[in-house]
């Protein structure tokens, strides 16, 4: 991480390191950084390794996280409508299973069970396996994406090499479709229509892969008691209930969208405006007297 020998760290080093580090991390990944440095300086201090700690300068206060961003139908079609198809497939899981983009990037085709019709995701922040029932696009989109690959192939590649970053062309996307994003929104607006469709803190919980029950205070307002949640097992029947409750709801959502537009094109058809009615004209100097 750094290449100075750990003898001859000084504060200035180090607040250095972190403005480069601040380009390349979000705030929150920065201050966890800080934290991490600060306590292994000061076990080498503790164990006489070190007469000071360079690092008690860094600032290990953790900002607020920004709150989440619902995508609204309308801009979901707009996103779709404006990237290359394998991206396009991408969202699609993302917005169908709540997967982060981490999780997407460790998937392989042995991960997606379509006998099953469901999808594994391994998340590397919990170090969790959760199971997720897939709607018929996200099915869909698996089905395209594990054509012709290998058992333990990756679904999503940069060439033949695994992606590593892979959320730089979000920046390109702004001005096209006219709204800013981060890519973790499209797992909050997988979240927020999974809690419209299937009011169950617990199911929400479980297909979000928290390790923790604290994102259904957030979600719902509730306060469980850990020993509550220790005694909730949830069948994957269950599971597949809500997410089929979340496409019916999402594919009415969508038709009662479009149906003021369609309605609109309609009455335009039906009573065109002044500057699309037939022109009338006079009778010629044939049928004049």
């Amino acid at each position: 991480m750094l290449d100075p020998p750990i003898a001859d760290l000084t504060p200035l080093l180090l607040q250095k390191w972190s403005a480069k580090r601040s380009t390349e991390v979000s705030p929150y990944t920065l201050a966890c950084d800080h934290l991490l440095i600060r306590r292994w300086m000061d076990s080498l201090v503790r164990n006489g390794f070190l007469p000071a700690n360079p690092a008690s300068g860094l600032d290990t206060r953790c900002p607020k996280p920004r709150p989440g961003v619902c995508l609204s139908h309308e801009q979901e079609a707009k996103l779709l409508a404006s990237v290359t198809e394998r991206i396009r497939l991408k969202l699609i899981l993302a917005l169908d299973t709540g997967a982060r983009l981490g999780e997407l990037h460790a998937l392989r085709k042995n991960h997606f069970a379509a006998a099953e019709n469901v999808l594994t995701i391994w998340s590397s922040k919990t170090r969790t396996l959760r199971h997720v029932p897939l709607t018929a696009r996200a099915r869909l989109a698996c089905t395209q994406l594990a054509a012709g690959c290998a058992p333990d192939a990756l679904l999503f590649t940069y060439g033949s090499r695994p992606v590593k970053k892979g959320s730089d062309f979000l920046k390109k996307l702004w001005p096209r479709v006219g709204f800013r994003f981060r890519f973790h929104d499209l797992r909050h607006t997988f979240a927020t229509r999974l809690a419209a469709a299937w009011p169950n803190p617990f199911v929400v919980s479980a297909l979000l892969g928290h390790a923790s029950r604290a994102a259904m205070t957030v979600l719902h307002h509730v306060a469980l008691s850990q020993t509550t949640t220790r005694y909730v097992h949830l069948q994957l029947d269950e599971l597949r209930k809500a997410i089929a409750a979340m496409e019916v709801r999402q594919q009415t959502e969508n038709t009662q969208a479009q149906s003021p537009q369609a309605q609109a094109s309609e009455r335009t058809t039906a009573h065109p405006g002044p500057e699309n009615r037939p022109r009338k004209t006079g009778p010629g100097k044939e049928g004049r007297k």
